[in-house]
């Protein structure tokens, strides 16, 4: 049965741990505690920040892959960076409330090695969106992303 309050729209492709910074490790699943994050990641058990998502739109677009923003979750969700703060997104088990734009830094040019005002500028409203997870549970790589219709 589907459930009417939520409209199918992507899929996880990819998911990455980052276990400490600047360490990345793809990974088949993620456990997500709510109000805590990714069981394991460096952002675990902070307030904002919990979560990144790009979508492979995005990645595409300027030749990235999967990991490469250093984000948890890729996904193949049109219009992921549009989305309004406060959206809520069930992804597996999980439900992510989007929290702000991940915006982009000069750090992560230097890791990219581009320049950092070209890349702030290019990426400027295309690296992603934050969320804080609300329900607990598994993200899995396939695993099915909905918005939550309210």
């Amino acid at each position: 049965m589907v459930d009417a309050g939520l409209n199918r729209l992507g899929s996880v492709l990819s998911l990455q741990l980052k276990p400490r910074h600047g360490e990345l490790l793809a990974v088949e699943e993620l456990e997500a505690i709510a109000g805590q994050g990714i069981v394991g990641d460096y952002s675990f058990s902070k307030s904002a920040r919990q979560v990144s998502m790009v979508s492979q739109s995005e990645l595409r677009q300027f030749g990235y892959a999967p990991g490469q923003l250093r984000e948890n979750v890729t996904v193949d969700f049109e219009g992921l960076q549009s989305l309004a703060i406060g959206s809520v997104l069930k992804i597996g088990e999980v439900e992510l409330e989007i929290e702000s734009d991940c915006a982009p830094c000069a750090s992560m040019a230097r890791m990219l090695f581009e320049d950092p005002q070209e890349f702030v500028m290019k990426m400027k409203g295309k690296r992603g969106m934050l969320a804080k997870v609300r329900r607990s549970g598994t993200i899995r790589v396939g695993d099915v992303v909905d918005l939550d219709a309210g």
